[in-house]
């Protein structure tokens, strides 16, 4: 999953075997993951955040649409654990 701001691409990794469409089901599973994933990035948490060079990135996790959409922007990773499906 990429999550693309003014200034910064997030690369969201999870650390759970499930798929994230077997996570998220519907919009407002949608909204939920995304709400949870914000307040990582907001807090700033570098147990959850760390920066990525745009050479790494490209290799390792992104499409060349995503490429181009971050290009000229500083690139993190976001580990994120999901919650579990209820």
């Amino acid at each position: 999953m990429l999550i693309v701001g003014k200034e910064r691409c997030y690369v969201v990794e999870t650390n759970d075997e499930r798929r994230w469409d077997a996570l998220v089901h519907d919009a407002d599973d949608l909204h939920a993951f995304t709400d949870a994933m914000y307040k990582d990035i907001t807090a700033n948490s570098t147990d959850h955040l760390t920066p990525l060079s745009h050479s790494h990135a490209w290799s390792d996790y992104h499409s060349s649409l995503e490429r181009w959409q971050c290009d000229d922007k500083d690139v993190f990773l976001l580990s994120y654990t999901p919650p579990p499906i209820s």
